[in-house]
């Protein structure tokens, strides 16, 4: 995988690495993506640049190695969340960079992974799915 981004190389490496043989591998990606993206931000990159890079880094992830994008979509939202918190951003805001991420995954896969990934997000956070499918149109 060649990316714009080292860290963001270095996190799908780390999910290749750490859950290749996990059926759990989706749900342990918040911390994931927690860490790259508060490193990314205290390496200067902007918080929108930086969380976008963690969602979708982690979601290629989680793509390369056969996982559910969808279950892994949720989890870096709950991890991005915690973030937010602990930064202070707006979680609105931190939440819609969240799904920008996750929605660049959108030319690797079908459009089924897609509707799957706005019906699971709008499960977990009520209402997000229509923000989710209308970052993915624009795409």
């Amino acid at each position: 995988m060649t990316t714009e981004n080292p860290v963001q190389e270095r996190m799908a490496d780390e999910i290749k690495l750490k859950f290749l043989m996990d059926d759990d591998a989706p749900k342990k990606v918040a911390p994931i993506v927690k860490t790259y993206a508060l490193e990314l931000v205290d390496g200067g990159m902007a918080p929108k640049d930086a969380v976008c890079h963690a969602c979708h880094g982690a979601l290629s992830g989680l793509l390369l190695i056969d996982k559910p994008i969808k279950k892994g979509a949720v989890a870096a939202m709950h991890g991005i969340s915690e973030v937010a918190t602990a930064k202070h951003w707006d979680p609105m805001e931190a939440m819609t960079w969240a799904m920008e991420g996750c929605a660049r995954i959108k030319p690797a896969v079908s459009g089924g992974v897609i509707h799957d990934m706005e019906i699971a997000i709008n499960e977990a956070f009520d209402g997000a799915g229509m923000v989710f499918r209308d970052l993915a149109a624009k795409l």
